[in-house]
């Protein structure tokens, strides 16, 4: 029998390694135990990620036992990166020893796994690592979809020969198996690698991807719950609230903006302000910042004074930092204070925030009313706002469902009626369409329905759970269930439609293709507005041009690993400009695969009309010239008029450093509008080349890093490594500039 509810993987790495006396061996000295990734020595590639699989499991199997001390899994990591050691296979004595010692480790754990067609195989080797002895060598082999219990026997001779002995409670956490299910497994192992790779979004949709394979697998369910929880704090972190940009330092400059500056800069020390004490206040200069800089918010007039003095584009991504921040703070205090906030109107002058901070802190913890005995209607209140909450940190739509699906939760918690858990139940079902689930929308409704007591709202829902009844349906007939899924992501929610565009079974249909297409390409953002899609989990937003860049297969209706851009010869187009990130940077290592052959997948909008199958589309020849940006900035500034000639234009134009690609060489480039600009933006944008490699990108497919570190720009471009020298620190967004005629794709991308 396979038994749920395992201790998180995560919290056993880091609380075990807690030092302390057992109850029955009070003076025996403490074990600490590191297990390392175990080696892949199959002739299969591929396999490798099962290593960490198999390592998470042994070390969470071992956590359980009271008298071992299990050294972290990052702090592993960190000393193996640092000290450049191979720790992957049978390791030597004098490797164990070294290991051991750094991690501060009395016994270390190293072996290989053989994965030969049906069988399996484990070599194990436990080291002392004061006397370097081998304390156990252990081989063992048997059916490869029964690797559960190699693994489970690994743990028991280990046990033993620690001479540990186990209570009965012990003995029984060790023996529950974490899945029985092969395929379940080597999908939880990739989702291990792709996280330590720092692929979020890729780790979180394999560990969902494990839990549908089997059910019961507890390992992983909290293992994703544990990983979701890091990933919002490792994206909220990355952006600082820091203010004092050069912007910013111009503005205060000038006496006009000296008041709104120096309000700003007094609420950002508030909101560094530390201590459990200081937890609503920080919360209110927050909430203040958030008014302060939202341009679509109550105070829009008042960030209009600064749009001479700064880039809209940074305000905006600064409000998602804000908003991120918010709910990190909020979490922990509610229902001491609201768990969304969409902002207040902040101070107008630097004497006065001091008392709003103040006041709005206590307000806080009355849920916003003015008596604290009203508090949980006005906290009812604010959990309407999930939604407009999730906008303002642009958050993905999983985050949104985790987001209203809180929402739920506290409002059952705060007895509100029937009204507002119905309403949070029908935003659930909207967003659990927006990311494909039908079931799950179903099953929001279904909750809805429980609570619901009017009879016409009963009859609507059961309508809606009717209409999605065809859906699910659908997704029982088709054999296209990825592209129906995009599909109804995407907003098509017709059964009878759908049914149409997806054809007969087989190959794809062109107007399927088309239509797949036309959701797939790439919004343009414009001042007022974000239309922005998800790129490995970081949002991307089209600054310039049209119709030539789209994504690759949309994974929930946002997110996508590709950025695919075709212009044919008959295209006219300008220039493609899009902004990366959740806000400027001053360092970046990016990695990312660079591909001039055609994903099988792709087939643009405007295809002939006689061009039936993928199979007979042919793209006009040519490589595209790619930019990779850094530093990018003066987005979205405001135009200035000339008095003399009354004509607009852009004293600021965008600018950006960036790294060049094409067939004649790798570059050290300059991308920028001459100024002053015209007020519309230019088709192309003018390419200074400041230093050049004359090795072009030859290769049709290849791996490219890119690390900016002060002034120094260090490009590898498959086995070649080209280092330039920058005239200037590149502090700003990151982005990518296209042009030319051409197909290309950027998969994979990964940013630190």
């Amino acid at each position: 029998m396979r038994i749920a509810g395992f201790v998180p993987l995560l919290l056993t790495l880091t609380l075990v390694a807690t030092e302390g006396p057992t109850a029955w061996a009070n003076d025996a000295p403490a074990m600490r135990v590191a297990v390392l990734e175990f080696g892949n020595a199959s002739s299969e590639a591929g396999l490798e990620a099962l290593g960490k699989g198999l390592q998470s499991m042994v070390t969470t199997d071992l956590s359980r036992v009271a008298s071992l001390t299990l050294v972290e899994r990052s702090r592993l990591q960190e000393i193996v990166a640092e000290q450049k050691l191979a720790t992957t296979g049978l390791i030597d004595k004098t490797t164990a020893a070294k290991i051991g010692k750094l991690v501060g480790a009395s016994h270390l754990l190293g072996g290989t796994f053989t994965v030969v067609a049906k069988s399996m195989r484990l070599d194990a080797r436990l080291f002392s690592v004061k006397s370097g002895e081998v304390m156990l060598a252990e081989d063992m082999a048997g059916d490869r979809d029964a690797f559960f219990e190699l693994e489970k026997a690994l743990v028991n001779k280990l046990i033993v020969t620690l001479g540990v002995k186990l209570d009965p409670k012990e003995r029984a956490g060790i023996a529950k198996i974490h899945t029985a299910d092969f395929g379940a497994f080597k999908v939880f192992s990739q989702a291990v690698a792709q996280f330590d790779q720092q692929r979020y979004d890729e780790a979180l949709d394999s560990l969902r991807s494990a839990m549908k394979m089997d059910a019961d697998f507890g390992l992983a369910r909290v293992t994703l719950g544990e990983y979701e929880a890091l990933v919002g704090k490792i994206r909220a972190k990355a952006q600082s609230i820091e203010i004092s940009s050069r912007k910013l330092d111009e503005a205060k400059r000038d006496q006009i903006y000296d008041n709104d500056s120096r309000v700003a800069q007094r609420l950002v020390e508030i909101a560094g302000e530390t201590g459990a004490g200081a937890q609503h206040r920080r919360l209110a200069a927050l909430a203040y910042l958030i008014g302060f800089y939202n341009p679509n918010g109550r105070n829009h007039g008042r960030i209009s004074r600064f749009q001479d003095h700064t880039d809209t584009m940074l305000i905006r991504r600064r409000v998602n930092v804000l908003a991120r921040r918010y709910f990190q703070e909020a979490q922990p205090v509610f229902p001491d204070a609201p768990l969304f906030n969409t902002g207040h109107h902040p101070p107008d002058k630097p004497e006065d925030v001091e008392k709003r901070v103040d006041g709005l802190a206590q307000s806080l913890k009355q849920g916003l009313e003015h008596q604290a005995k009203n508090r949980d209607s006005g906290l009812v209140n604010s959990l309407r706002w999930g939604p407009e909450f999730g906008a303002l940190m642009a958050a993905d739509r999983r985050e949104l469902i985790s987001l209203l699906e809180l929402a739920a939760g506290k409002l059952s918690t705060l007895r509100a009626d029937t009204y507002e858990r119905t309403r949070v139940f029908d935003q659930l079902a909207e967003a659990y369409l927006d990311i494909g689930d039908v079931d799950a929308a179903s099953g929001a409704l279904a909750r809805a329905s429980a609570v619901e007591t009017d009879a016409s709202n009963l009859q609507r829902l059961a309508t809606r759970i009717e209409e999605l009844g065809r859906l699910a349906t659908l997704f029982g007939q088709t054999d296209k269930k990825t592209e129906l899924r995009e599909l109804i992501a995407a907003g098509e929610r017709n059964a009878a439609s759908l049914t149409k565009l997806l054809g007969e079974r087989g190959v794809a249909t062109p107007k399927l293709l088309r239509e797949l297409a036309e959701q797939r390409e790439l919004k343009r953002w414009w001042s007022h507005g974000d239309p922005f899609w998800m790129w490995s989990g970081e949002p991307a937003y089209l600054i310039q041009g049209e119709y030539v860049a789209t994504t690759g297969p949309r994974i929930d209706g946002l997110s996508s690993r590709n950025l695919r851009y075709y212009r044919s010869q008959r295209t006219s187009s300008k220039d493609i400009l899009i902004a990366v990130g959740r806000g400027p940077r001053a360092e970046v290592q990016a990695n990312f695969d660079l591909s001039y052959s055609r994903a099988a997948d792709f087939f643009p909008r405007h295809t002939p009309r006689d061009v039936l199958t993928v199979a007979d589309l042919r793209l006009d020849p040519g490589r595209p010239e790619l930019t990779f940006l850094f530093g990018l900035r003066d987005i979205d500034t405001e135009r200035t008029q000339d008095p003399d000639t009354r004509k607009s234009f852009y004293s600021e134009p965008t600018f950006a450093f960036g790294v060049r690609f094409n067939v004649t060489g790798v570059a050290l480039v300059r991308v920028g509008e001459q100024p002053p600009s015209a007020e519309q933006r230019k088709p192309e944008m003018t390419v200074q080349v400041l230093t050049e490699v004359t090795k072009g990108v030859t290769d049709d497919k290849v791996k490219v890093q890119i690390v900016v570190k002060g002034k120094q720009v260090t490009v590898t471009v498959g086995s070649a490594t080209h280092k330039f020298g920058l005239p200037q620190d590149a502090n700003g967004m990151i982005g990518v500039h296209l042009r030319g005629e051409g197909y290309v794709e950027i998969g994979d991308l990964r940013l630190k």
